[in-house]
């Protein structure tokens, strides 16, 4: 595997958000981490490129352009929300778990 100097600093800028999502309710990390994963979106133009490439590549005949271009920023969106809760995660007491969590049947 390559050394991506860029994904330790991403690492860093997570590691550094982790006490402020703790902090907040989980409605208002979510939303902090909708706004990061727009932010990122735009400025992480390799990733986006990446992303919007593999999702034409599945999607290519059956989506536009304008809806791939929809699914990718939903993806880094749907990413940032995981990793806010995957952040928050040793601070959930079981209430809020299974508030959150479905097993399924």
């Amino acid at each position: 595997m390559k050394h991506k100097p860029y994904r330790f600093l991403i690492f860093l800028g997570l590691r550094c958000l982790q006490p402020i999502v703790t902090l907040l309710p989980r409605r208002a990390a979510l939303a902090l981490a909708r706004v990061t994963a727009r932010l990122g979106f735009f400025l992480l133009g390799r990733e986006r490129e990446k992303t919007l490439r593999h999702l034409t590549w599945a999607y290519g005949e059956e989506k536009s352009p304008t809806e791939i271009y929809k699914v990718g920023e939903n993806v880094f969106k749907h990413f940032a929300q995981m990793g806010t809760d995957v952040l928050r995660f040793s601070e959930l007491n079981r209430q809020e778990l299974d508030r959150i969590v479905d097993i399924g049947d």
